[in-house]
């Protein structure tokens, strides 16, 4: 009896951890899937955005869930700045390599001719008084201005100057990103290690303004299952079971910067990664109906301002007061650290449980908390009242917004026990 009752326990153990097991395989297909040049980098040339979305409401079909309207999606317009052509530069001569060497400035107008470096230090007091002497003497059409310091100094610089070229002299690591805006001038991003001590610089690149650029989020829902009642009607006939209207809603956003001339930012960890888990998350409760409906909403335009999830928070699917507990994923790319947890201190009723389910399976190394911060797809959830936690991973390579954030560069280290503990979470309300 004692054999018996230890492999029935062992079973009991196996089924329960194969009920909560995500698909590794179907993470790495949709990474590199979502990070391949089809999607040109899920961005606003050749529409990859939206030919990704077409992608993703394609999974949700093919798992079954349900849609709030006719379709998937959820359309919105915003303007947007491209650079949909090759773009061609040197620094004394030599040949830049756009993406690796240098940005151009989201904002930035069209550039193109030949120009004198000059360089300003704006931290610097000598520096300082030397810009302000050129400003009274005036500029020259043909002159760049490379200026080092703080983005409050160097905006107030860009400002005091015609059309001339402003390049941001950066000392750390230089990223991109999308601007739903353009500049009067030319605007140009280099590390110090490559714009330091150049003098002559040849730019060609053009600029594409798109007042109204189309763009979806991309919804879809699982049902709760349905709740019995032993409460009878008259003649003896059963209630119909009811299904709760409370939803938890799981999120992350599936667009990213896209293509600037010839370079493209794959978006692998942000956010290929956290849109994996929420289709890996969809895909386990569509196997196993949830306690409570679960919604699963993947926003465009948050690289452009989090406007995908601002919409939806003006336009729901849904009664807003209906959700229990909003999760937003972003960049799943390696737990090796484990996870933090924005608005932590926010709502720490919940913050707790999932400290406590974590401290009971340690499923990951840590669940570090984060105050309030504005920094993706939760936020305008929160300002509603509404419970929402954003929560991304710590560790890894550390591409961010470059060209290097590949399927192949991040190793998804503890990817499953994140999972393993959103299931957790999500099965407690």
């Amino acid at each position: 009896m004692k054999t018996k009752s230890v492999l029935l326990s062992a079973l009991l153990i196996f089924l329960f951890n194969a009920g909560q097991a995500q698909d590794m395989q179907y993470a790495k297909d949709v990474i590199k899937k979502l990070c391949s040049d089809e999607f040109a980098g899920r961005g606003y040339i050749d529409d990859g955005v939206n030919r990704s979305a077409n992608y993703l409401a394609d999974e949700f079909k093919k798992l079954r869930l349900r849609s709030y309207g006719r379709d998937y999606f959820q359309d919105f317009y915003f303007p947007v700045n491209t650079f949909p052509y090759p773009i061609r530069c040197t620094l004394d001569n030599i040949v830049l390599k756009e993406g690796a060497d240098f940005f151009l400035h989201p904002a930035s107008n069209s550039c193109s001719g030949d120009y004198k470096v000059r360089h300003y230090d704006l931290s610097d007091s000598v520096d300082q008084k030397l810009f302000e002497r050129k400003i009274e003497l005036g500029s020259e059409s043909n002159e760049a201005f490379a200026f080092k310091g703080s983005k409050e100094e160097i905006q107030l610089a860009n400002s005091r100057l015609n059309k001339n070229i402003v390049i941001e002299s950066r000392e750390n690591k230089i990223i991109y990103g999308v601007s739903t805006s353009v500049s009067d001038k030319c605007r140009l991003i280099f590390p110090d290690s490559i714009i330091d001590n150049a003098s002559e610089l040849s730019i060609k690149g053009s600029n594409l303004f798109l007042q109204e650029f189309h763009s979806r989020n991309v919804m879809a829902y699982i049902p709760a299952r349905k709740k019995s009642s032993k409460k009878r009607r008259r003649k003896s006939k059963s209630v119909q079971p009811k299904r709760s209207t409370e939803t938890i809603v799981i999120t992350a956003h599936y667009d990213h910067l896209g293509k600037m001339g010839n370079a493209i930012f794959p978006g692998a960890s942000d956010n290929a990664s956290g849109v994996s888990m929420v289709l890996n998350l969809a895909k386990h409760y569509a196997r196993k109906a949830p306690n409570k409906n679960i919604a699963f909403i993947l926003f465009a335009g948050e690289e452009a301002g989090i406007l995908g999830s601002l919409y939806y928070t003006k336009n729901p699917a849904f009664p807003l007061e209906n959700i229990t507990m909003l999760i937003n994923l972003d960049i799943m790319g390696s737990a090796d650290e484990g996870v933090t947890v924005v608005n932590a201190t926010e709502f720490p009723q919940q913050f707790e449980k999932l400290v406590a389910i974590n401290k009971t399976h340690t499923y990951i190394p840590a669940v570090k908390s984060r105050g309030k911060a504005a920094n993706s797809d939760h936020y305008f959830f929160s300002e509603e009242g509404i419970p929402s936690f954003f929560l991304y991973s710590n560790g890894g390579p550390g591409f961010y917004h470059d060209i290097y954030d590949t399927a192949n560069s991040i190793p998804l280290t503890n990817y499953e026990g994140v999972f393993k503990l959103l299931v957790n979470f999500i099965d407690s309300f």
